[in-house]
C-alpha cells in the first residue's frame, strides 16, 4: 500500500525544487539580489573600457608627442584588455541566469581577469554579437524587464517538463490505484461473500499470505463476474424469433376480436423466442 501511494504522490523534481508557482516579479527580484555584485563589476568594466577608449583617442588625436608609438600600443593593450574583461564578467553573468533558471545546461566557467590572450578574440566576437544586450543589462529597468522575460520562459519550460513528465506516468499510477483498490477491498471484506470463501480469505490473511488471501479473493470475483452471450447464442435467439414469426405468418387471424387476439399472440411469441 505505501508503494502503490509512493507512485501516487510523487512529484518531479523541479516540483520539489521550486515548489508552489510564485509570481514572475519575486523570481526576478531574488535574481536581481543573487547578481548584485555581478552588476556592479559589469558596471565598473564598462567605464574601464570607456576610459581606455578615450584615453587611445586622445593619444591617436595628438600630432607631436615623444614615444607616441610605444604609448599607443600600450593604450591599444589597455583597451583590449578592458574590452576581454567586459565581455568576460557579461559571459558569465548570462551563462550564470540560464543556467540558474534551467534555460541552459552548461555551468558557467568562474571569471578570469585578467583574461588569457588566448581567449580575447573569442570574447570579442562574443561581446560584438551582444552589445545590444550589453545595454541592456547596463540599465536598471531594461535589466529587470529582461531577467522577468528570462524568468517566465524558464516557468514554460518547467511546466511543459513535469506535464510530460506526469502523462508519461499516467499507467503506472492507474496501476497504483488498483493495486490500492485490491489491497483495500481484502482489507475489508465485503459481507456479501460466501461464509466458507470469507473465512478461507481470513485464515490467510492471519497467516500472513496476502498474496494468496487476495488471489483467492480475486479469483470468487471472477467466478461470479456477468458473461456476455457469445455469438453463438445470439444467432440461435435470431432463429428462433425468425421461426415463431413465420408461424405467426402461417396462422389464420379469428373473427371479431382479431386486433387483441393477435397482439396477445404476439406477446407469447416474443415470450417463446426469448426463452
Amino acid at each position: 500500500m505505501q508503494a502503490a501511494r509512493s507512485v501516487l504522490n510523487a512529484r518531479h523534481p523541479l516540483e520539489r525544487r521550486y515548489g508552489p508557482d510564485s509570481p514572475l516579479d519575486i523570481q526576478s527580484e531574488c535574481i536581481v539580489r543573487m547578481m548584485k555584485d555581478g552588476w556592479s563589476r559589469l558596471k565598473q568594466a564598462h567605464q574601464a573600457v570607456e576610459r581606455a577608449r578615450q584615453e587611445l583617442d586622445e593619444l591617436a588625436a595628438r600630432k607631436i608627442l615623444f614615444s607616441r608609438k610605444r604609448r599607443l600600443l600600450q593604450a591599444e593593450e589597455q583597451y583590449r584588455q578592458a574590452l576581454a574583461q567586459l565581455a568576460e564578467i557579461l559571459r558569465y553573468l548570462v551563462q550564470f541566469i540560464l543556467y540558474h533558471l534551467d534555460l541552459s545546461s552548461q555551468k558557467p566557467d568562474p571569471i578570469q581577469c585578467p583574461v588569457p590572450i588566448e581567449r580575447e578574440v573569442t570574447l570579442q566576437d562574443y561581446l560584438q554579437e551582444r552589445r545590444e544586450l550589453l545595454q541592456t543589462l547596463l540599465d536598471e529597468k531594461a535589466r529587470r524587464l529582461w531577467i522577468k522575460d528570462r524568468c517566465r520562459e524558464a516557468e514554460h519550460k518547467r511546466a511543459r517538463m513535469i506535464a510530460q513528465w506526469h502523462t508519461e506516468r499516467v499507467p503506472g499510477c492507474e496501476q497504483a490505484q488498483q493495486t490500492i483498490a485490491r489491497l483495500e477491498r481484502l482489507h475489508r471484506l465485503s459481507w456479501s461473500l460466501p461464509e466458507d470463501v470469507r473465512m478461507e480469505i481470513r485464515d490467510l490473511k492471519r497467516q500472513g499470505q496476502l498474496r494468496l488471501a487476495l488471489r483467492e479473493l480475486e479469483r470468487f470475483y471472477e467466478r461470479d463476474a456477468p458473461v456476455s452471450p457469445t455469438p453463438v447464442h445470439r444467432s440461435d435467439v435470431n432463429r428462433g424469433s425468425q421461426s415463431v414469426t413465420v408461424r405467426q405468418k402461417a396462422s389464420p387471424t379469428p373473427i371479431g376480436n382479431g386486433k387483441a387476439y393477435a397482439s396477445q399472440h404476439d406477446v407469447w411469441g416474443l415470450k417463446i423466442a426469448y426463452c
